[in-house]
């Protein structure tokens, strides 16, 4: 009796596992639709020392909750804003509050460019599909997917880690 519950358990639990193309439809649901762009939108803010500096810590915090990404691409992505980050400690927050054109900011420190998650088209697209998905190892897959509005197809790789699929890259 034992090993046939086992064996039932054990079937069942296969068919709630996550796949990886429902975490990438998941985050783009969440980041298209539930207002993901507005959580990970990185602002400039004053420092305590009257400087001027991103709000990175909040943003590592809002990726490492959605779980929906690996730590790597978490760490990665802040990496990529350190060299902008550091630019900015030599600027004063007031003075930054009197800029009025997105070119003076980059010429005394710097813009920030964010990742193409949604891709680097004009469009606002608000239709995806999951296109292809081509499994690499046991725990390396990739999931292409398609915004129709926009003409637009995004590589997604994933990692399973900690019994989930993570998104470890968007190009």
């Amino acid at each position: 009796m034992s090993k046939i519950f086992l064996s039932i358990f054990i079937s069942l639990n296969i068919f709630t596992i996550q796949q990886p193309k429902d975490t990438v439809l998941e985050f783009y649901d969440w980041y298209i639709n539930k207002g993901g762009q507005n959580i990970l939108n990185i602002i400039y803010v004053e420092k305590e020392n009257g400087m001027t500096g991103l709000n990175l810590i909040e943003i590592e915090n809002e990726l490492t909750k959605s779980g929906f990404f690996t730590q790597e691409l978490i760490t990665t992505y802040i990496a990529s804003f350190a060299n902008c980050n550091e630019k900015l400690t030599h600027l004063k927050y007031s003075d930054y509050l009197k800029i009025e054109d997105i070119f003076d900011l980059e010429e005394l420190a710097c813009g920030v460019q964010y990742p193409y998650w949604i891709g680097d088209s004009m469009e606002d697209p608000k239709v995806f599909k999951a296109e292809k998905m081509v499994k690499l190892d046991s725990t390396t897959e990739h999931v292409t997917i398609f915004f129709p509005d926009a003409l637009l197809r995004l590589n997604v790789e994933l990692k399973y880690q900690n019994k989930k699929w993570l998104i470890n890259s968007i190009k």
